[in-house]
């Protein structure tokens, strides 16, 4: 035990008698005048370029947001015509089942009460035709559409 905390302890001096680098950068101009006028001119039409490309991309970018905003504005309306037309065709539909339905369910209480009192084999059975048909209907009912979601950039 004691040779490896003198081990540890000399490894420890040693490695802290290393030397430290430190790496500085300076940085040294140039010169010459013409040199740096150059740079400096080759720079500024450098950043002249730049902004125009970015000028350029920024006005196309607008103006293709804008096309691809009209496309989908018009598919939306197609689609919206569509939900409308398939709408009106559920809403017939579905007043159709409901007359429908209430029709049955008279026709059902009718039969019902004919069956109670007369005990009528004939009217317990279609009594009970009409409950199958009522209860296939029930499940058969008529499903709004799906509204279509609206445009937007999400």
């Amino acid at each position: 035990m004691i040779r490896i905390s003198l081990l540890l302890f000399i490894l420890t001096v040693l490695i802290s008698c290393s030397p430290k680098y430190k790496i500085e950068r300076i940085y040294h101009p140039p010169t010459d005048k013409q040199c740096i006028e150059k740079c400096s001119t080759d720079y500024q039409r450098c950043q002249n370029i730049c902004q125009k490309n970015y000028s350029d991309c920024l006005e196309k970018s607008i103006e293709r947001a804008e096309m691809i905003y009209s496309q989908l504005k018009r598919e939306y309306r197609i689609r919206m015509e569509e939900y409308y037309k398939k709408y009106d065709l559920y809403l017939q539909r579905s007043e159709d089942y409901r007359r429908q339905i209430k029709t049955l369910k008279e026709d059902y209480k009718f039969y019902e009460r004919l069956c109670s009192q007369y005990k009528d084999k004939e009217s317990c059975q279609k009594k009970d035709k009409v409950k199958k048909y009522i209860k296939q209907l029930e499940v058969n009912r008529p499903v709004p559409p799906e509204k279509p979601p609206e445009v937007g950039f999400s």
